[in-house]
């Protein structure tokens, strides 16, 4: 009986404490892991969302323009983030940008979309009539 009451005033071990520091560490490392993971496929998510909406709108507004000018001017009633320089308008956001080549003779339209680095993400091309 003596024995027994010995072994259980015994209390922990340091390795006892020191597998349950590391299995916490591990647990806490693939936590950590999933959630940056989840974190940055959100946010290429978002910015796809925000091209295939801002591609969206700039192919609808060019539907209904005359010209470069009429058409320029809806865009940036639409976000004041569009600029122009002579026949290309650009939109830039923090993760992207578009380029827009409008050609009013041809009724043509080109989109492409460019990630920070520059590489291109996606391009679309729109023809009226």
């Amino acid at each position: 009986m003596k024995k027994l009451a010995k072994k259980l005033k015994r209390g922990i071990s340091l390795v006892e404490v020191i597998v349950s520091i590391f299995i916490i560490t591990l647990i806490s490392a693939s936590a950590t892991t999933i959630i940056l993971t989840s974190a940055k496929n959100e946010q290429v998510s978002l910015r796809d969302t925000q091209i295939a909406l801002a591609t969206e709108t700039t192919i609808e507004c060019f539907r209904f323009a005359d010209d470069i000018d009429e058409f320029y001017s809806v865009l940036y009633l639409a976000d004041n983030d569009f600029s122009k320089q002579d026949s290309t308008i650009t939109l830039n956001k923090e993760g992207f940008s578009l380029d827009i080549i409008a050609d009013f003779t041809a009724k043509q339209i080109v989109i492409t979309a460019l990630d920070k680095k520059g590489q291109e993400l996606s391009s679309v091309s729109y023809k009226k009539g």
